[in-house]
């Protein structure tokens, strides 16, 4: 009995079946050199950083599995650049933070994961030459130093350089240190003992500085708080200079004295001759 169509139709349709499922399995196994997964087998030599520093990928050794069966191991050699095509990490060029803590490798499309420390950075801290300041009239005022903080005592730390409202004659501790930022800690603390605030007082007024003389002897009214000196001599209380030279110049100082709180002021001058010798 001949076939008729529809038995030639079908058989047409198997063969067709047929040859499409070969091809499928063809390429199936064609596929079979994809990856399957990948893992690190040796760490980088490298694993702590401190931060600001990048990752260094230096001698990491990373097998690739294959579905077919077969695996290959990827030697990383170079720091700056994965030099392995197809392979990248997440953190390439990148200065690290203590915020990373893992890498993330990526090869096709499998990822593995390294994880990594990074530690802030210790500073070392500010040289006490490098500490300069101006304690007067009630406040502290301290010569600003880049990326510092400043305490008085066991205040609180603060990045303004400047106190006030501190008492004219007391002492303070005063603390310097380089504060913490994203890369580094805070430093040791650099201490100042002991520095006294200082009060200023005004000149005394020319109305007030009244002075008499003799062929031998110059005298200064007195001025409460007050003192005194004679040309180049020492400043003191002693307000009446004797035994000197008749008809002779002489340049006569007066001041407020300092105190426990206040500085002494600034000077006033004036010029006295002695009296020629009487005849």
């Amino acid at each position: 009995m001949k076939p008729n169509f529809a038995t030639k139709k079908l058989g047409l349709v198997c063969l067709v079946m047929t040859l499409l499922l070969a091809t499928v399995t063809v390429f199936a196994g064609c596929n079979d050199d994809k990856v399957k997964s990948i893992s690190i087998t040796t760490d980088p030599i490298k694993i702590t950083y401190l931060a600001g520093e990048k990752f260094d990928a230096t001698g990491m050794i990373i097998t690739v599995e294959y579905k077919n069966g077969k695996s290959e191991a990827i030697k990383f050699a170079d720091n700056n650049d994965p030099n392995n095509e197809g392979y990248t990490y997440d953190v390439y060029k990148k200065n690290l933070t203590i915020e990373d803590t893992q890498v993330v490798f990526a090869y096709k499309d499998k990822k593995v994961t390294l994880k990594i420390t990074v530690n802030k950075r210790n500073v070392d801290a500010p040289k006490a030459e490098q500490i300069t300041y101006i304690a007067l009239n009630g406040a502290l005022t301290v010569t600003p130093i880049d990326g510092a903080e400043y305490k008085l005592g066991a205040t609180d730390w603060q990045d303004s350089n400047i106190f006030s409202g501190l008492t004219n004659g007391s002492t303070y501790d005063l603390s310097v240190r380089f504060k913490a930022s994203e890369i580094n800690n805070a430093s040791e603390i650099t201490t100042i003992t002991g520095i006294k605030v200082m009060g200023t007082q005004n000149a005394v007024s020319e109305s007030d500085f009244k002075v008499t003389s003799t062929d031998t002897t110059i005298t200064i009214e007195e001025i409460e708080g007050a003192e005194y000196k004679l040309d180049n001599g020492e400043w003191g209380s002693a307000r009446e200079f004797t035994g000197l030279s008749a008809n002779t110049s002489h340049t006569i100082y007066v001041r407020m004295a300092a105190t426990e709180a206040l500085l002494a002021s600034e000077a006033i001058a004036k010029s006295v001759t002695t009296k020629p010798t009487r005849t």
